[in-house]
């Protein structure tokens, strides 16, 4: 039973004020404020196209009027306060969530300020986006052997954070399932003695609520399923090629387009005051393709991770000697000149073992990992094998290795084997750059690099 939630959703004070009150706020054009109006309004839609449900982060510092804007939306539907029962507390079990959202069903479930978990909880929390996204509960069983009813909905969710809250999501799924847009430090709206309204805002939305969602139930009831569809598929086609055009994620494509005809509607049928998302905006809300793919997320971790241990990479600084890698050896930082290009390539040359490491702390598939860098030409390796012998010159040998190419665009932050005068012929003449080459000393037996010397290179 949810007796606070049925009087929470009953229109509360008058109906002309609060569109007075909402649309005055609009005029500033605010873009999170139109943002949160959208996300509110999606959850009808969803129900009509049948699309999975997605969660909308509005995100940004404490101050910024992220809780104020988050509750102006809320009141689209009902009373914004907690004890009304529609807008939830972060810290709500997976029990009380799901039990929600089929009690929502097509209404949005509004949680507020996610900062309120732990980090534990924020990772874990990925597992309750999946879940509005999926629309169904858990099955469960009952004493006698059969199955309960199973919980389902059809809606989206509207959180705000001062981070994203795919800052803590491992998996590319989650991240699909969420749409950001993030706030610009300061409050949107101040009075005329430089004083944030915030107060005077929230006092007056306390007492007047509930009206405009009902209207737009109508407004949807008269347009009807198939003009709804149209609409979504219209801005399906519009959303495509500009996303791939900026590496924007597909999957995300339909979330955006629900979010849109929301926005679309309400404005067109109920405020008509000409403040819309523009594309250029709502494309932004959208995740980077090499963003959503886990893979993708973790290479771009690999330059930080070596310059964050330089004194375990050979060609990062310092002497590249035996004694300078007491502390362990875990590969070799190289450049070499691409004649293809025109441009230098970096390599990161790492100890399988070390690598290894790295990605089970970041729960990341090895083979899976190995596969996307060959498909995208970032791994260097020898003919039926991931790896590549390696000179290390402070061993005078050859290890295996993994060769990842790093991107073009960061400069390593260590001084790097050599002077430009030294590693170069000519001034300007890069075709004579100087390479690691192969060396006839030394072999390799299982990753451990053996010379007359010393029997083994340490791993570390």
């Amino acid at each position: 039973d949810f007796p606070r939630l049925i009087q929470g959703l009953q229109p509360r004070g008058v109906c002309e004020k609060w569109y007075a009150k909402f649309k005055n706020l609009r005029k500033t054009d605010n873009r999170p404020l139109k943002f949160a109006t959208a996300a509110v309004l999606c959850a009808p839609i969803q129900a009509v196209v049948e699309g999975d449900g997605f969660v909308c982060n509005l995100y940004g510092n404490s101050g910024c009027g992220k809780s104020v804007i988050d509750k102006m939306a809320a009141t689209i539907w009902g009373d914004y306060r907690f004890s009304a029962g529609f807008v939830y507390n972060a810290k709500s079990t997976d029990c009380a969530i799901e039990i929600a959202l089929d009690t929502l069903n097509f209404l949005p479930l509004i949680i507020e300020d996610f900062n309120q978990l732990d980090r534990r909880k924020k990772k874990a929390f990925m597992q309750s986006v999946m879940l509005i996204a999926n629309g169904v509960g858990k099955s469960r069983g009952q004493k006698d052997m059969s199955l309960r009813s199973q919980l389902n909905w059809k809606t989206d969710a509207l959180i705000n954070s001062e981070q994203p809250i795919t800052s803590y999501f491992t998996t590319g799924g989650g991240m699909n399932r969420v749409l950001k847009c993030r706030m610009e430090d300061g409050f949107p709206w101040y009075k005329e003695d430089g004083t944030m309204r915030a107060g005077e805002i929230m006092d007056f939305f306390a007492e007047n609520s509930g009206h405009c969602g009902q209207d737009f139930i109508r407004v949807l009831n008269e347009l009807g399923k198939e003009k709804i569809k149209e609409k979504v598929d219209e801005f399906c086609s519009e959303i495509r090629p500009l996303a791939q055009e900026q590496g924007r994620s597909q999957r995300q494509v339909i979330c955006l387009a629900v979010l849109l005809t929301a926005d679309y509607i309400v404005e067109k049928y109920i405020f008509q005051d000409g403040i819309r998302l523009k594309m250029e905006e709502a494309l932004e809300f959208m995740e980077l393709e090499n963003r959503v793919d886990q893979y993708m997320r973790f290479y771009e971790t690999l330059e930080d991770r070596m310059n964050s241990a330089p004194d375990k990479f050979e060609g990062l600084g310092g002497d590249d000697c035996v004694d300078s890698f007491k502390g362990g050896f875990w590969g070799v930082y190289k450049e070499q000149w691409n004649p293809g290009t025109g441009e230098q390539d970096r390599f990161l040359c790492i100890v399988p073992k070390v690598l290894e490491d790295w990605m089970k702390m970041e729960d990341v598939n090895k083979e899976m990992f190995l596969d996307t860098l060959k498909k995208k030409g970032l791994l260097d390796s020898d003919k039926d094998t991931n790896t590549k012998k390696v000179e290390a010159k402070h061993r005078n040998c050859r290890i295996r290795m993994l060769c990842i190419k790093l991107p073009n665009d960061k400069k390593v932050q260590a001084k790097t084997q050599g002077t430009e005068e030294s590693s170069t012929g000519k001034e300007g003449d890069p075709g004579k750059q100087m390479n690691l080459q192969d060396v006839q000393t030394g072999d390799v037996m299982d990753g451990f690099c053996r010379t007359d010397e010393n029997p083994f290179v340490e791993i570390g």
